[in-house]
């Protein structure tokens, strides 16, 4: 039995490296690239954890919002 019914096929995507404006587009372009799988906030770890022990998730939740919301159509 197959683990997955569709080939993966992506990357890092780092949005919190550019303005917010552009998520939407970059989205856009990985669905023309056929892209299906990517991880995310990689580099992001000084905005989750802005002190050490206190956690402020609302970039993550918004490059997530994005590219659900897009991928989703």
């Amino acid at each position: 039995m197959a683990m997955f019914s569709d080939f993966l096929f992506g990357g890092d995507w780092n949005p919190e490296q550019w303005p917010q404006a552009t998520w939407e587009h970059d989205v856009e372009l990985l669905e023309q690239a056929h892209v299906n799988e990517a991880t995310i906030n990689v580099f992001s770890w000084a905005l989750l954890e802005p002190r050490e022990g206190e956690y402020d998730f609302r970039c993550s939740t918004r490059s997530s919002s994005c590219s659900t919301s897009t991928i989703s159509r």
